[in-house]
């Protein structure tokens, strides 16, 4: 699937390439890469949170006991790692990939990254995963696939 930029559903063959992840939710193209298991205990927004292992729960609940006196940046942070955690890069346990705390770190810098390629990557790898699973299974009963799904709906 990988090299051919492209899967079968039902003997058709449906694309699905790093420009149409780009065009179709509006990410760039060029830019550094995000390394989505990088460690962050140094990062600021690790600081509102009790625990390393942080999940979107965790998130939505700091966003919603957030006051008008409380920091705009921090609340701006959260909501950004909410929306790419939820939508762009979530898995089903919910948890917040640790490198993207350091991406949020300086909120002038996250125009630098590449977001399209990693979204891409992390829904070609689970559609990869999720086929070698299927092939291993006889008979699976679930499937579970990880990273924008929506986007799957555009095409």
């Amino acid at each position: 699937m990988e090299r051919r930029q492209s899967f079968f559903i039902r003997s058709k063959v449906v694309q699905l390439s790093l420009l149409d992840v780009c065009l179709g939710l509006g990410l760039k193209v060029v830019g550094d890469k995000i390394e989505l298991h990088k460690t962050a205990d140094d990062t600021h927004i690790m600081t509102l949170f009790e625990t390393n292992n942080v999940n979107v729960k965790m998130i939505f609940y700091e966003i919603m006991k957030f006051d008008n006196d409380g920091y705009v940046e921090d609340f701006s942070r959260l909501y950004i790692l909410l929306k790419l955690s939820d939508y762009l890069l979530p898995n089903k346990m919910g948890i917040v990939h640790s490198g993207l705390f350091s991406a949020l770190d300086d909120l002038g810098q996250l125009n630098r990254f590449n977001w399209g390629i990693v979204v891409y990557e992390y829904l070609v790898h689970s559609l990869c995963s999720t086929l070698m699973s299927i092939r291993n299974e006889s008979n699976p009963s679930n499937i579970h696939i990880v990273g924008c799904v929506y986007l799957l709906q555009i095409l």
